[in-house]
C-alpha cells in the first residue's frame, strides 16, 4: 500500500513538472533578428584631367588665333582639303575622356553685318605617327551642334578698324567617351562649320610648343600650343 502511494506521488510530481516545463517553453518569444545594415555606396570616381592648356576665362594676355574653319556649304568628299588645326597631348593615366573644352574666336571683316556663330563643330582624335598627327587614321570623330557646345561669349577684340574678333569658351560632353592609354600620344583636331565668319582656335597656355595645321592633306608643324582641356568627368 505504501509503495503504491509513493508511486502515485512520484507520478504526480512528474506530471506537474512536465506541465510546468511546457508552460515555460510556451512563454519564451524568440528575439527578432535585426536587419543587416546596407553596404555603403562607394563614392563616384574623381574626375581625371588628361590635359589642360586653357586660358583663364576673361584673360586677354594670349590672343593669337589659328584658322580652323570650314564653310557650311563644304562638299563632304573634299572636306579633307580644308584647313584643320590639331594639337597633341599625352595622357598621364588610362581613362575615358568625356568632356572637351576649348577656346576660340569668330572674326569678321568690313563694315557689312556678317553673322557670327558656328553651325556645328567637328572634333576628332588621331593617333600619333613619328611626332605628327595621322590625319587619315582617325580614332574618333563626332560633329556637335551649337546647343551641344555650350558656347559662352568671353570678350571682343578689335585688331583694326575693319576687323572684329569675338572670343568664346566652349564645353561639350562627348556622346561616346574616347578611351586613352597612359603614356600614349594622341592628337585632337577641332574645326568649325560657319556661314561667313571665320572661326579660329585660340592659342593656349604653354605645354610643349607643338601643334599642327592640316591643309590639302599636308601636315604643317607649328611651335604653338592651343587652348583646350580633356577630362573624364
Amino acid at each position: 500500500m505504501r509503495s503504491l502511494l509513493l508511486g502515485a506521488v512520484a507520478a504526480c510530481i512528474v506530471a506537474a513538472c512536465g506541465s510546468e516545463n511546457r508552460g515555460i517553453s510556451e512563454s519564451i518569444t524568440p528575439s527578432p533578428i535585426a536587419p543587416s545594415a546596407p553596404a555603403p555606396t562607394p563614392p563616384p570616381p574623381s574626375p581625371v584631367v588628361v590635359h589642360d592648356t586653357l586660358n583663364v576665362p576673361g584673360d586677354r594676355n594670349i590672343l593669337d588665333l589659328y584658322s580652323s574653319s570650314k564653310p557650311i556649304t563644304y562638299i563632304s568628299m573634299v572636306s579633307g582639303l580644308l584647313p584643320t588645326m590639331l594639337d597633341d597631348f599625352t595622357s598621364p593615366v588610362t581613362a575615358a575622356i568625356r568632356t572637351v573644352s576649348w577656346q576660340g574666336a569668330h572674326c569678321r571683316w568690313g563694315a557689312a553685318a556678317i553673322s557670327v556663330g558656328s553651325k556645328s563643330f567637328h572634333i576628332g582624335f588621331y593617333r600619333d605617327r613619328n611626332g605628327r598627327p595621322d590625319y587619315l587614321g582617325a580614332l574618333y570623330n563626332v560633329t556637335l551642334e551649337p546647343g551641344e557646345t555650350q558656347e559662352r561669349f568671353a570678350f571682343e577684340v578689335v585688331p583694326s578698324r575693319d576687323e572684329s574678333c569675338y572670343y568664346y569658351d566652349y564645353t561639350a560632353v562627348l556622346p561616346t567617351p574616347f578611351s586613352v592609354t597612359a603614356g600614349t600620344r594622341y592628337w585632337l583636331g577641332i574645326s568649325a562649320h560657319s556661314d561667313q565668319s571665320g572661326w579660329a582656335w585660340r592659342a593656349g597656355q604653354p605645354d610643349n610648343d607643338t601643334s599642327a595645321r592640316e591643309s590639302r592633306l599636308q601636315i604643317f608643324m607649328l611651335t604653338k600650343d592651343l587652348a583646350f582641356s580633356l577630362s573624364s568627368e
